[in-house]
């Protein structure tokens, strides 16, 4: 059969390795078409590997959660949710398929795959490349985001530009506490108020109802009038409270604005 070595019953070392490398060289020369197939073959796939191995570059950048400045005691929270919830809903705006077609949009990202399979799957993809992770213990107190690209000035474009909407919306959640806290003290100033009038005008009318009656009523209209001044004094001290809440509210909302 072609290709099998032939026994030797030489004895001579020298002479036996020499006939050994002349049929492996007529084995070789007898199938050169299949060796140079198998090598063809490794330098196509290892260059097709070394195509698709692009180098990606990350860029990242870290978010400072700022704490809500004006204790609950004062103002019950009116955004809802602990930070963590804030950010996760933050996060899944910022990361829908109408802001990422915006951000693809914007930087020309991946023409080519736009026009080969659509944005649905672009903007998939683009969700992959980010990455987002909390930093913090049971409350968040900062955030990181990264994004990852073949060129690393447009990684750096695209996460400056996400962690600028991260900033925006959490402009817009500090705004709707600020209106939400105003809106809350306002009615409870005004109910307040409210409460106080409807006491003065209790006592003025118990006063020129039953003063001047007969003596053994005394007591018992002596009584009802200290009542109602005491609810007065309660509804006064309960709108004086509101003061310093006020005056706190309207600190915050100057710090805010001097961010």
């Amino acid at each position: 059969m072609a290709g099998t070595p032939t026994v030797h019953t030489n004895t001579d070392p020298a002479l036996v390795i020499q006939q050994y490398l002349k049929e492996f060289l007529d084995l070789a020369v007898r199938r050169k078409w299949m060796i140079l197939s198998f090598v063809f073959l490794g330098i196509t796939v290892g260059g097709i590997l070394a195509w698709l191995k692009v180098e990606l570059y990350r860029s990242e950048t870290v978010i400072l959660i700022e704490q809500q400045k004006i204790p609950e005691k004062y103002v019950p929270s009116v955004v809802g949710g602990s930070t963590a919830e804030r950010v996760s809903t933050m996060t899944q705006l910022v990361l829908s398929r109408t802001n990422l077609q915006k951000v693809v949009d914007e930087f020309h990202l991946y023409p080519k795959a736009i026009k080969d399979k659509g944005y649905e799957e672009v903007v998939a993809g683009l969700r992959e490349n980010i990455q987002i992770k909390t930093k913090g213990g049971g409350e968040v107190e900062a955030f990181t985001i990264s994004f990852a690209h073949s060129d690393p000035i447009v990684a750096m474009k695209v996460t400056a530009k996400l962690a600028s909407q991260y900033i925006d919306q959490n402009i817009k959640i500090r705004e709707q506490f600020i209106e939400g806290a105003m809106e809350f003290l306002d009615q409870e100033l005004m109910l307040a108020k409210a409460g106080l009038d409807q006491k003065e005008k209790e006592l003025s009318e118990y006063k020129m109802k039953y003063l001047g009656e007969l003596p053994g009523q005394l007591d018992v209209n002596l009584r009802t009038l200290d009542r109602l001044q005491l609810e007065k004094i309660q509804v006064q001290e309960s709108i004086n409270s509101l003061n310093p809440r006020l005056d706190l509210l309207q600190k915050s909302i100057h710090d805010y604005e001097t961010m």
